[in-house]
């Protein structure tokens, strides 16, 4: 990785960091994990290309076993076709 890609690299990840430490001053548990949650998605997003996506909520495996929450999960969207709850409350499928 070149020196001008790692340097906005750099930048994104230590304004994460910083905005992760002020989503505890809330102090309010919901919502600073929440705001986590938003934190990590930003960070994240850049960095995968057009054939991935990430979502939040529960993984079933192919057993049908449902996981706990998942707060972020980065999906190939070729593989297999996923249904999340989006931002505003409303079911939607990819």
């Amino acid at each position: 990785m070149n020196s001008y890609y790692r340097s906005i690299l750099n930048d994104h990840i230590k304004k994460g960091l910083l905005d992760a430490r002020n989503a505890s001053k809330i102090e309010h548990p919901l919502l600073t994990g929440k705001l986590r949650e938003i934190v990590l998605h930003e960070l994240l997003k850049p960095m995968l290309n057009d054939r991935y996506s990430m979502g939040t909520g529960k993984v079933v495996d192919y057993e049908g076993v449902l996981s706990k929450e998942v707060d972020i999960c980065v999906y190939s969207q070729n593989l297999h076709p996923a249904v999340f709850f989006s931002y505003d409350d409303k079911w939607y499928a990819r």
